[in-house]
């Protein structure tokens, strides 16, 4: 999950902008925005596979599922010599060194292939695709500049509509003849795993639409009929984004299973409460646990497996009490039923084993200012400093560093991660109206774990002298633990806001600088629907709120919310109910500033509309900016900055001595 949280930080910060959405730059960002670059790049540099030195790169074949993330390049083969694409919705291959291409497979019967989750197997015989039918998705309209005419038509899902028909192939790369693997029509989420090395057998995974049941499955590569291997319940740790179509990256760097060469698997689950990896033989039974029972903390990744020295790595998390969001990367030898620490950081957001398997190069990250590219051997040993971020310019340039704390969640007990961000010239002597930034997705950690989150210092850019910003991680979201992940499942909106409203007044009772009487708020994405409700909840607390291309309503949203609540609307028609924002808008007194970009194909501008004309029935105060041609990214609109501030400003005011500090 930690590697969304990176995606997430970059899409806040260093997303490349359309045209609507560029966003003029300021000296200290530009300062922040190439420390990142240089560290991205040097990793890259450092970790580059020998066998992509000095190729042609892949080339760019298919519009990513949304419009704000990079477009979908060609597939190489593991050796790189031989490459897949899709061109007009037909796939082909070619050799990297070569232009032409072979059409191996086209369009039929309203389906279309996609590059996206497409597998070469070990000896480039198969080529496992998938095919798409989105014909029964309904459209929304996506209006800008970018488009042709002006307007584009694009599927998209909402809770209880259709989904996209997505099927895995086999296809023979010489003969052209596509194999499909056989699926349950209850199971519409399907992904490639892997396949064995003798190319007789690809590896799947399905789920149902809730994601209630998830399953791994073996398919015969000549006929495609499947066998299963596991079966999962509730795995709460890949709900939602991981397994729907489009994400498929993401399932893959989660490694949730990873296979030996004798057919037996390592399988990561969350059943025991806490992430921990088992061993199953061939067959599918377990025969025992890696970790669980074994070792401080629980398994946050698994990050590669050494199958000729039969050991494999891991980044574990949960073992530090007064850091749960800690890391360390653990070695877990699988013969000997040892695990060793081998080095530790407040984030190691990247690691790799190298090729000579005898040592790691790591991304190693203490917050708030030191990023280092580092290399020990398989022992925790020899450790050597490869490349280093400093990002101390960034606080030279005026920014104070970040406090990262704890708070009582709303039970009093539980302890809650929360940021305090504080504005250019910070003078503890003053009054400061405070900006509450809210995510809450279950999928996401907000608070910086990385000097490479873009967060902060986005935030800091927009409050500049002005204003002190707050996050803080609920309950509800992920790094903890099932159940501190599943403490709102089938409670969407419903208990969120009690842990925001209380962490943030335990805030500012310890520091006097924080004035609450001067309260705003602000979110985006699942944080509009997350801010607006806490706004409903906490209606006298908020004195004004920024809410930019926002979910606001539980039953319209996209179909990525179903497996937070693990029913259909007819199956669970109260938890719905007590979900909606727009049930309860006329408790709201925030004065609200919203903003939506027309190009929005995540969550589209629908969704303010939709909010717009229930504050008008309710006499609610609101503006509300369409953005022409903006897609989900609007902190990249060079708009976005100035009229937020200037909104919050106007309701809020700025820093004004302290009586106690006057005298």
């Amino acid at each position: 999950m930690t590697g969304l949280v990176l995606r997430v930080a970059a899409l806040l910060c260093l997303a490349v902008p359309t045209a609507a959405n560029a966003q003029p730059t300021t000296p200290t960002q530009d300062i922040f925005a190439a420390a990142v670059k240089q560290g991205v790049q040097a990793w890259e540099r450092l970790t580059a596979p020998d066998n992509a030195q000095g190729l042609p790169p892949l080339k760019e074949v298919e519009p990513a599922w949304f419009n704000q993330e990079p477009a979908l390049r060609e597939v190489a083969s593991a050796d790189g010599l031989r490459v897949a694409g899709t061109r007009e919705g037909s796939l082909y291959v070619r050799d990297r060194n070569s232009d032409q291409v072979r059409i191996i497979a086209s369009p039929s019967g309203g389906a279309r292939w996609t590059i996206e989750d497409a597998l070469w197997s070990p000896g480039k015989r198969y080529l496992a695709a998938k095919s798409i039918n989105d014909s029964a998705v309904p459209r929304i309209t996506l209006t800008g500049p970018q488009f042709t005419g002006g307007k584009a038509q694009v599927p998209y899902s909402r809770i209880g509509q259709p989904l996209p028909i997505v099927r895995v192939w086999i296809i023979d790369v010489a003969t052209g003849k596509a194999v499909a693997v056989s699926q349950d029509r209850n199971r519409p989420y399907i992904n490639i795993v892997g396949w064995s090395s003798n190319e007789k057998v690809l590896r799947v995974l399905t789920a149902d639409r809730f994601q209630r049941v998830l399953e791994l499955r073996a398919a015969n590569a000549a006929t495609g009929s499947t066998r299963l291997l596991h079966t999962e319940r509730q795995p709460v740790s890949v709900t939602s984004l991981a397994l729907l179509h489009g994400f498929s990256q993401r399932l893959r760097d989660m490694n949730l299973v990873r296979f030996l060469p004798d057919g037996s698997f390592i399988w990561m689950s969350d059943r025991s409460g806490l992430q921990h990896l088992y061993l199953h033989d061939a067959a599918g039974r377990m025969v025992r646990s890696l970790t669980d029972g074994k070792m401080s903390g629980f398994i946050d990744r698994l990050i590669d497996v050494d199958a000729p020295n039969r050991r494999l790595f891991a980044r574990a998390t949960g073992f530090d009490s007064s850091d749960p969001y800690r890391h360390k990367l653990v070695r877990v030898d699988l013969d000997r039923d040892r695990i060793v620490d081998l080095i530790e950081a407040d984030f190691l957001p990247t690691v790799r084993l190298l090729p000579s398997r005898n040592a790691i190069r790591i991304t190693k990250a203490e917050f708030p200012t030191t990023v280092d590219i580092v290399e020990i051997d398989t022992d925790g040993g020899g450790l050597k400093t490869l490349f280093q971020s400093d990002f101390h310019t960034v606080s030279d340039a005026g920014y104070i560093t970040p406090e990262n704390t704890y708070v009582p969640a709303a039970d009093g007990v539980t302890p809650l991660r929360a940021t305090v961000i504080f504005p250019i010239g910070f003078d503890p002597s003053k009054s400061y109206p405070v900006i509450h930034y809210i995510y809450s997705g279950q999928h996401t950690i907000s608070t910086p774990l990385s000097p490479r989150n873009g967060l902060p210092w986005r935030l800091v850019q927009m409050g500049g002298k002005d204003f002190v910003f707050v996050i803080i991680d609920g309950r509800g979201t992920p790094g903890r633990g099932r159940a501190f992940q599943n403490y709102d499942y089938r409670r969407f909106g419903q208990v969120q806001a009690a842990d925001q409203v209380t962490g943030l007044r335990a805030l500012a009772a310890t520091r006097p600088y924080m004035d609450l009487k001067r309260a705003g708020v602000i979110g985006g994405s699942w944080g509009g629907y997350f801010g607006l409700r806490t706004a409903l909840e906490a209606p006298d607390l908020y004195k004004a709120g920024v809410l930019f291309a926002g979910a606001f309503e539980m039953s319209t949203m996209r179909v990525s919310a179903e497996p937070f609540m693990g029913c259909s609307r007819m199956e669970c028609p109260q938890a719905y109910e007590k979900a909606s924002n727009l049930a309860i808008i006329d408790r709201l007194k925030t004065p609200l500033l919203l903003l939506h970009g027309t190009a929005d194909n995540d969550v589209p501008i629908a969704e303010t509309l939709n909010l717009v004309a229930a504050l008008k029935r309710h006499g609610k105060p609101y503006e509300f900016t369409p953005v022409d041609g903006g897609n989900h990214v609007l902190l990249n609109w060079p708009g976005f900055t100035p009229r937020a501030k200037a909104f919050f400003t106007r309701h809020l005011g700025g820093p004004e001595m302290r009586a106690e500090s006057a005298e």
